[in-house]
């Protein structure tokens, strides 16, 4: 009895170790096979990597239409834009443009002395011609003062040389020669001299250049002012041609001058080629009120009737500017 007994427990021994055998072999087998993936790491350290079929081939090949594959591109996340790209991999312009470009030379605190040519545009009976001189000062780029004297001259047909004033026009004197008929005598106002003092303004200014020559700047302005002109009036029976005749005017208070107050406005364009020379093209408007009397200190000898007008004497100017 007791062989049995010893017997059945060797037997029941054997058959606990054979099934803690068998539980143990796949856990034993699944270390293997991470100690043999781990060894064969680390002898492929020095191999290259062959890239897959897949991801390896598309990162080879560039970015991909986001269009053809939205999870490729989700992986690989947005594009770099240009901006973010480094600065040896930007595109270099050949050429940069500005749209506004700084003056090739500054004229703020210059002094400019213009000598200009005159001629009225706006002649109805009354023509003048003459040489006017402006000096101009620029306080700043855009804004400046100036200052305006000029004479008006004529030379008539068989006189001696030039005189002082204006001339009439070829319908004045078709008027009195054909007709036998005058203007109304206050339109008949001629102007020796003027005396005026403006303030320009100048908005816009500019450059011309062609290809990388520059010619020079310019700039356009506006223009207002005051001043005073002289006035002489012709008799009502002028004398032969080249020996005119004309009324003494007396000036207000018997003392001044006879001379008009006006006031003028315009505007120009002021061209410079270097910064010493430049070129000057203006149109201005010099208004002045008008009057003959008959009474009065400011009465004229002859007056037939008394009148009054508003002239408008609308210069064409053109000069040659100097800039110290």
């Amino acid at each position: 009895m007791m062989k049995s007994t010893t017997g059945l427990a060797f037997a029941l021994r054997a058959l606990t170790v054979v099934a803690l055998a068998t539980a143990a072999a796949p856990v034993f087998a699944q270390d293997d096979d991470v100690l043999g993936d781990d060894e064969g790491d680390d002898g492929d350290d020095g191999d290259e990597e062959e890239p897959s079929s897949t991801g390896d081939a598309r990162a080879d090949d560039g970015p991909t239409d986001p269009s053809g594959g939205g999870s490729d591109s989700d992986d690989r996340g947005p594009a770099p834009s240009s901006d973010d790209a480094p600065a040896g991999d930007r595109p270099v312009l050949e050429e940069t443009v500005y749209v506004v470009q700084g003056k090739p030379f500054l004229a703020q605190g210059h002094f400019e002395l213009t000598p200009q040519l005159a001629q009225s545009v706006n002649d109805s009976f009354t023509s003048h011609t003459g040489l006017l001189v402006s000096g101009l000062y620029h306080l700043k780029e855009n804004v400046a003062i100036e200052a305006t004297v000029g004479a008006f001259f004529w030379w008539d047909a068989g006189a001696a040389g030039p005189r002082l004033g204006g001339r009439d026009t070829d319908l004045t004197v078709e008027l009195r020669q054909k007709e036998n008929l005058a203007p109304e005598r206050v339109k008949l106002y001629q102007f020796p001299y003027l005396v005026a003092g403006n303030l320009q303004w100048s908005p816009l200014y500019g450059k011309v250049n062609i290809q990388d020559f520059v010619l020079g700047q310019f700039n356009l302005y506006l223009s207002v002012g005051a001043g005073v002109t002289g006035l002489q009036l012709e008799t009502l029976t002028p004398g032969p041609p080249g020996n005119k005749t004309f009324v003494e005017l007396k000036g207000l208070g018997g003392v001044l001058p006879p001379v008009a107050l006006t006031t003028s406005f315009g505007g120009g364009l002021r061209f410079y080629f270097t910064e010493w020379l430049g070129v000057r093209v203006e149109v201005r408007d010099y208004v002045m009120p008008l009057a003959v009397f008959q009474t009065g200190d400011t009465a004229v000898d002859d007056a037939d009737a008394p009148s009054f007008d508003v002239t408008n004497l609308v210069l064409g100017q053109v000069g040659v500017s100097f800039v110290f």
